[in-house]
C-alpha cells in the first residue's frame, strides 16, 4: 500500500493525516517512466485542467513511502515553497523526493520558471540532506520531461 497524506496541526504539533491509500507493490522505482506512471495513476496529472505539484517521498533504496499534493494553481502556474516540500519529507522520514507538476497545454517542455523551481528545490534539499531524485513535467499522451534524464543530478 502507498498512502497519500496531508499535513495538519494537531495538539500544537504537525501530524500526517492519511487521505487515500493506493494498492501499489512494495518495490523500488528507478526510471522516470515509472514515476510518471505512478503519478498519473494516483493524481491523473496528464488530464488535469489546472497545474498541480505533487511529491513522492522515497527511502534510500528508492521505495515510495508517501505521496503528497503540494500545490494547486491555475492553467498556467502553480505556487510552491521548498520549505513545504521538505517539511513533508522530513515528517515521514524521507531520504529522497521526486517532485512533479503538469503542464495543462500538454507540452512538457520546461520553461525558465520550471528551471528556476528545479534549482531552488535541489539547492534546498542539498542543504538539509534530502536528495531531489527527479523533477518531472508531465504533459498529455504519455509525454513528460525529466530533469534526471536531461541534467547532471
Amino acid at each position: 500500500m502507498l498512502t497519500q497524506y496531508n499535513v495538519e496541526r494537531s495538539a500544537e504539533r504537525l501530524a500526517l493525516i492519511e487521505e487515500k491509500a493506493y494498492d501499489y507493490p512494495d518495490k523500488a522505482i528507478a526510471q522516470p517512466m515509472d514515476y510518471v506512471d505512478l503519478l498519473n495513476t494516483c493524481f491523473h496529472l496528464d488530464r488535469l485542467v489546472e497545474e498541480h505539484m505533487v511529491m513522492v517521498v522515497l527511502t534510500a533504496k528508492m521505495k515510495p513511502v508517501a505521496l503528497f499534493e503540494t500545490g494547486r494553481g491555475t492553467a498556467t502556474r502553480c505556487l510552491f515553497s521548498p520549505r513545504e516540500l521538505y517539511l513533508r519529507a522530513l515528517l515521514c522520514g524521507g531520504i529522497r523526493i521526486i517532485v512533479a507538476h503538469n503542464h495543462v497545454s500538454g507540452d512538457p517542455t520546461p520553461s525558465q520558471e520550471d528551471l528556476a523551481a528545479y534549482r531552488r528545490i535541489k539547492e534546498a534539499g542539498d542543504v538539509i540532506g534530502i536528495h531531489l531524485t527527479d523533477f518531472l513535467i508531465i504533459g498529455s499522451g504519455g509525454l513528460y520531461y525529466s530533469y534526471k534524464e536531461h541534467t547532471e543530478n
